[in-house]
């Protein structure tokens, strides 16, 4: 009987004992609870990050500084295409002026632009072209050259025209032919180099054709979808496609 009160009793300690117990914070997925400092209250919380700093952006256009511009006003003039990957910028901060598409915070913005097409020139060449200047003319004086040039998409041309001169022994007039070949190459995009491999006739009043070749590239400026330049001026027109 002493026994089983002993037993009784060890069950009841046991039993007092369950009723006391909690589980450790860690064992029901909790963090536990932070060391307790003497005399110190739990740290702040850590403030909440800025907000984003707004875009300011200058530009250049036509030698002028516009601006500033914010994000969206950014985004619409690269739309319209008076900002591109070239365009002068500038933000505070940026020792200089800087192309848009070298400057980080505004590159990302230019993803939408696609790259600008290449000149081309030869499919602008295509086509029949006009002109008249007065050429110098070893032993003639100047000579008034008036020639029609058609170039050919495949790379062919042919051309004609009339050269006179005033001379000591009185007028010359002459008839000019030419054919062959030529190629173009853009160099800006309002510029190219025109290289001809020509055969040029020329058939005078004395009735013995001279004949030369024309290899001489010469650059070109384009002054809009009509009209190009030579280095000293001259002109020549487009008077059919």
């Amino acid at each position: 009987m002493k026994r089983f009160w002993v037993s009784l009793f060890s069950l009841a300690v046991l039993l007092s004992g369950l009723a006391n117990f909690s589980m450790p914070a860690h064992a029901q997925g909790l963090p536990p609870a932070p060391p307790a400092l003497l005399g110190a209250t739990p740290p702040p919380p850590p403030p909440p990050p800025p907000p984003p700093q707004e875009l300011k952006v200058y530009y250049t256009a036509n030698g002028q500084t516009l601006g500033p511009l914010n994000a969206e006003q950014l985004k619409a003039k690269i739309v319209a295409g008076e900002v591109g990957r070239q365009t002068l910028v500038w933000m505070e901060g940026m020792a200089d002026w800087q192309a848009a598409a070298t400057v980080a915070a505004v590159a990302p913005l230019l993803t939408t632009v696609p790259p600008q097409a290449k000149f081309d020139a030869a499919g602008y060449l295509v086509g029949t072209w006009e002109a008249s200047e007065s050429v110098p003319m070893a032993g003639m004086g100047p000579a008034q050259v008036t020639m029609s040039m058609t170039y050919r998409a495949d790379g062919t041309a042919i051309g004609w025209g009339t050269m006179s001169s005033q001379t000591n022994f009185g007028p010359f007039t002459a008839t000019i032919s030419v054919q062959g070949t030529w190629t173009a190459e853009g160099k800006t995009d309002n510029s190219f180099v025109l290289t001809p491999n020509m055969q040029v006739t020329m058939s005078g009043s004395s009735g013995v054709p001279s004949v030369s070749t024309n290899t001489t590239p010469s650059l070109l400026t384009v002054i809009d979808r009509n009209t190009v330049s030579t280095p000293n001026g001259a002109r020549s027109y487009r008077v059919g496609n």
